[in-house]
């Protein structure tokens, strides 16, 4: 089971944002999306979302994404955009429950916040107001809202996508770390991740393949090894660096 992009483009205002993009994720597989900025990462996540018009066609699970009605489609595939704007006061506890349908009992209701806390390290900020948290802060409990919508009863073992665009770009170092391999842990349960990154080492290091863009072309698509070298960077970020690997996982290391 799959999540797959067929010649799916893009046009605004007679710019071309993607141009004939084909890629595909499996359940299971975490899928990191790459590339400077404008290439198009993006616009690409809200067309394999449903939220962005394109030419081309998009299928989740061999479905054609237009097939899906709302409530369905929320049961294959969560997505966390690069922006959340939530201008009124919640606790942490109510925004991540806005993640579960409605009618749930209340034990399943709480079986699953105590998961989701768990994992992103939230049990202490359950009872907090959303808005006086950090931006990473912010971002876990995001993460959080949109993985307990993949987790509620009946979904267990089916193949369902998570969408993350830049979802820990607040969160200090070490965060970071924590909460992707807490991420990787969903594809055992047919999960697939396919996240919008910038970081080039967090990618080469969580991500089974990296897809790169430049100017809404897909034009570098791989394993870590084979997409991150220098001739690649060179071409297309116009980067001079190294890439050495890395002591312990052996994944490239951009320097």
């Amino acid at each position: 089971m799959v999540l797959q992009a067929e010649s799916v483009t893009v046009e605004k205002q007679r710019r071309r944002l993607l141009d004939n993009i084909n890629m595909h994720c499996a359940a299971g597989e975490m899928l990191a999306i790459c590339g400077p900025n404008g290439a198009g990462k993006s616009t690409l996540l809200r067309v394999l979302a449903g939220d962005q018009h394109s030419s081309g066609r998009v299928d989740i699970n061999g479905r054609p994404l237009p097939g899906y009605n709302a409530a369905s489609l929320a049961m294959v595939r969560a997505v966390m955009p690069q922006k959340v704007e939530l201008p009124f006061s919640f606790a942490v506890r109510d925004v991540i429950l806005m993640g579960l349908r409605h009618g749930l009992p209340a034990a399943s209701r709480q079986q699953l916040l105590d998961e989701v806390s768990g994992r992103f390290d939230l049990a202490g900020l359950l009872a907090l107001d959303y808005q006086h948290l950090s931006g990473g802060q912010q971002q876990r409990v995001q993460l959080a809202r949109v993985v307990i919508q993949l987790l509620q009863p009946g979904l267990r073992g089916q193949p369902r996508y998570l969408l993350l665009d830049e979802c820990s770009s607040a969160m200090d170092v070490a965060m970071q770390q924590r909460m992707f391999a807490s991420l990787r842990q969903l594809l055992a349960d047919r999960i697939g991740v396919i996240a919008v990154m910038h970081d080039l080492n967090l990618a080469s290091r969580f991500a089974d393949r990296l897809l790169m863009l430049r100017d809404g072309r897909l034009v570098l698509s791989g394993s870590a090894s084979e997409v991150i070298r220098p001739c690649h960077l060179q071409d297309v970020f116009a980067l001079e660096a190294q890439v050495i690997r890395h002591p312990q996982h052996g994944c490239p290391v951009v320097l």
